[in-house]
């Protein structure tokens, strides 16, 4: 395919980019000039077709990236999706989308073996001078679907009123992390054992996108981007933090949301150790998990003061069943003799794998930036489909966890539940010093003046919250409270599980509020220095017009919990306060 040809006034637009990257301040005009001529400027979207990015143009090796196709996307009204049949497929609306510019393309690698990172950006033709990267999730492999079919999970959790980002006229933009097919699970060899697709999996292609769609933000509209945003969930959580960690100069503002950040911990050593608890005899049936989750409700309920199903004093009833601190917490429902007895009770070696999965793990070495401990699972939203058992296998042959065999161990027929993790501490310090987004020094982020919003949801069995709670005690201990607050509000909401961040309250079967403009929120803080509050409002709204408000709660920055003030409606906000206190 040959390179289109391309107008002048791109081809110098190109050059003013590679001027940025490799002397920044190079330029015959300056970005507020450029910026006033933008719309009579602007390079329209066809001439963007073919366009070819130079190496140079990225701040990480590459060969080069193509546009292998630009075209004007329609603007499209409000519209209500028909929902499928039952609750869970229910009518939801389509905000108004509108005109833009799509671009697609790849960015090839210096390994002519390893994948291509395949790209879309899409350019508003009313622009307001920003840009938002949108993260992956679980283990990527094609493009955000914030940028494709649902844009109301750019990011998660914006209210169904809430207009996109490129409906304010963000250039929006993400990739599929260099690779397609094949999960990276497993036994099978794909994409995790070419080290460049690796190296783009864990950090190198959120730089190398952001670049190439700076390219394309200043070909197309003759300026540079005034700020940068990440937002990103799950998979894009880590990725949120690991451009902060790694790439502070590229970002404005970041929006974390229920991070896997110990990801080679997440997707290896913790399914190991939860498989190792539950081998035989101790393995946790669904009806004993209910029972797990009511033993639960009875002890944590109304540590808030209420009795409504839901676990708000999360700090508490995590001690409460943290065997370090209550080594007894399960005496209420351990069968009579401690044989296995039914449904009604658990058995010793059953109790003793519940409190595995709530006791910290201690690796005998450490991991990236010293972690060796981790801490055990969250309570209060246990579940057949929403708890750390339904994973579990005491199949030595077909269990696999993660990465241990195809990255670690790479050994087809090895007895994983054996393995001996000091025999591989140099390979597992590698990856996790690659993979791991763990560093608590962020202080690069704060003196750029970046702004970090970051969010976890109490009763979340895929990205554990206590993980989240020890990672920012860190990053205090490292940094210094007064330094953390001038740029950092790490919140916490109450009974939201993991996927697309919605939670049941599991007495009423009602969800909980989750809803909340974090596009507006991060954007007010860096844009116009407008500091969130400490205590943020979540809803749980009608998902069509008029989008009526069924219920609202407190959302508070840690270590607070919503307590209820003893009167007033529970479903409204105003009757709670957030306190550490009782």
């Amino acid at each position: 395919m040959t390179a289109h040809p391309i107008t002048m006034m791109t081809r110098c637009r190109l050059i003013f980019v590679l001027l940025l990257v490799t002397a920044g301040a190079l330029c015959v005009q300056s970005t507020a000039e450029l910026a006033e001529s933008a719309d009579s400027a602007r390079t329209p979207c066809a001439s963007l077709e073919n366009l070819r990015i130079p190496p140079a143009a990225v701040g990480l090796p590459t060969s080069g990236a193509t546009v292998t196709s630009a075209a004007v996307v329609p603007a499209t009204p409000l519209t209500v999706a028909a929902g499928a049949p039952g609750a869970a497929g229910a009518a939801r609306a389509v905000l108004p989308i509108p005109e833009y510019c799509k671009v697609l393309g790849s960015i090839a690698p210096v390994d002519p073996t390893a994948p291509a990172i395949n790209f879309q950006v899409n350019l508003p033709l009313e622009w307001n001078r920003k840009m938002a990267q949108m993260g992956g999730s679980g283990l990527n492999g094609s493009i955000p679907v914030s940028l494709t079919t649902g844009m109301q999970w750019g990011p998660e959790s914006i209210p169904p009123n809430a207009p996109y980002a490129l409906s304010r006229g963000f250039v929006v933009f993400g990739s599929d992390s260099g690779h397609g097919a094949g999960t990276g699970r497993g036994g099978g060899t794909d994409w995790v054992t070419n080290r460049e697709s690796l190296t783009n999996f864990a950090s190198a292609q959120m730089k190398k996108t952001h670049d190439v769609a700076v390219a394309l933000v200043t070909a197309m509209y003759g300026a540079a981007p005034r700020h940068s945003y990440y937002f990103g969930s799950s998979q894009g959580g880590r990725e949120a933090l690991m451009v902060v960690q790694r790439f502070p100069r590229d970002y404005d503002g970041v929006f974390v949301q229920v991070p896997v950040f110990p990801q080679l911990y997440w997707n290896t050593f913790d399914p190991l150790f939860r498989a190792k608890a539950q081998v035989g005899a101790a393995w946790i049936p669904p009806a004993k998990v209910a029972l797990v989750a009511k033993e639960v409700l009875r002890q944590c309920d109304t540590l808030d003061g209420l009795a409504d199903g839901l676990v708000s004093n999360y700090i508490a009833c995590n001690d409460r069943f943290d065997p370090a601190v209550s080594p007894n917490a399960l005496a209420n429902i351990r069968c009579p003799d401690g044989t296995d007895a039914g449904e009604s009770c658990l058995s010793d070696p059953q109790v003793a794998a519940v409190n595995q999965i709530h006791g910290a793990v201690t690796l005998p070495f450490p991991l990236h930036k010293g972690w060796t401990t981790f801490p055990g699972w969250t309570t209060g939203g246990e579940g057949p489909g929403n708890w750390k058992t339904q994973n579990a296998s005491t199949d030595a042959a077909s269990f696999n966890a993660g990465w241990l065999r195809t990255l670690i161990v790479q050994n087809p027929t090895a007895n994983l539940l054996q393995v001996n993790l000091e025999d591989y501490r140099e390979r597992i310090q590698e990856l996790s010093a690659m993979l791991d987004a763990t560093d608590p020094d962020l202080s690069a982020f704060r003196q750029r003046g970046g702004r970090l919003i970051w969010k976890v949801n109490t009763t979340d069995y895929t990205a554990n919250p206590r993980w989240s709670y020890e990672y920012y005690k860190k990053i205090v201990q490292t940094m210094g409270q007064r330094d953390v607050d001038q740029f950092l509000r790490f919140y916490v909401a109450v009974g939201i599980f993991h996927n697309r961040n919605v939670g049941r309250n599991p007495l009423t079967n009602e969800t909980v509020p989750n809803y909340l403009d974090f596009i507006a929120l991060l954007d007010d803080w860096v844009d116009k220095g407008k500091t969130p509050a400490d205590v943020q409002v979540l809803s749980d709204m009608e998902p069509t017009p008029p989008f009526a408000v069924k219920s609202t709660l407190p959302m508070c920055r840690y270590p607070q919990y919503p307590r209820y003030r003893g009167s007033g409606d529970p479903k409204s906000a105003a009757s709670y306060r957030c306190t550490t206190g009782s």
